[in-house]
């Protein structure tokens, strides 16, 4: 997947997570997701709001999703009791 594959609100997220020297490398890494799942927007949208902007995290959550792409959904979804918070199969509505 690359950038022009990512969806828009994953690439905006990018840019205002991201500062310009990391931004490519966040794109890259992103792009690597679409042989993780079918899901790989939605896993896109999680690793992003998991690393909230820090690319060595952003680059242990796409390990992982390679792993097993559910434990990224957690991560981003749900709180410690397995409720659900946010469900990031929709785009991103940035203020």
């Amino acid at each position: 997947m690359t950038e022009a594959a990512l969806p828009a609100d994953v690439v905006t997220r990018v840019e205002r997570d991201y500062d310009e020297a990391e931004r490519a490398a966040a794109i890259l890494a992103l792009g690597g997701l679409s042989s993780a799942t079918r899901e790989h927007a939605r896993v896109a949208r999680c690793v992003l709001h998991v690393a909230a902007g820090d690319l060595q995290r952003l680059e242990q959550m796409i390990a992982l999703a390679h792993t097993d792409f559910r434990d990224v959904i957690v991560a981003a979804e749900y709180d410690r009791d397995l409720r659900r918070l946010r469900d990031l199969s929709q785009p991103f509505v940035d203020p």
